[in-house]
């Protein structure tokens, strides 16, 4: 993947980026469960004007969720990720585990 800004003065928000993800997913009548694991890698194609250097980013991506079926057509999904990314620039370095629960109507 590319991204390539509009604007010569945004350049070093354009980057190239590599990824994989693998999941899995078991749906039941009325409980189920998915979960995947992915990596992405970006090298952004500019020096960075704040912090005087390109940046070289990888992040890494674990989600677990659990699918419940609700009447009409309804269904809950809470889950939970970990994502960790890693960057040569210390503000994009992080850890998060981010919680969210869904609420779902399929047609």
């Amino acid at each position: 993947m590319r991204d390539r800004p509009e604007s010569e003065a945004m350049a070093h928000l354009g980057r190239s980026s590599v990824g994989a993800r693998l999941g899995l997913e078991q749906l039941g009548r009325s409980v189920g469960w998915y979960g995947w694991a992915q990596h992405q890698r970006h090298r952004h194609r500019a020096v960075d004007p704040l912090f005087l250097q390109r940046r070289l980013d990888r992040v890494t991506e674990l989600t677990l969720g659990v699918r419940l079926a609700l009447p009409g057509d309804w269904s809950l999904r809470p889950q939970v990720s970990w994502i960790h990314a890693r960057s040569n620039v210390e503000l994009y370095h992080y850890r998060r585990t981010l919680v969210q629960v869904t609420a779902r109507r399929e047609f």
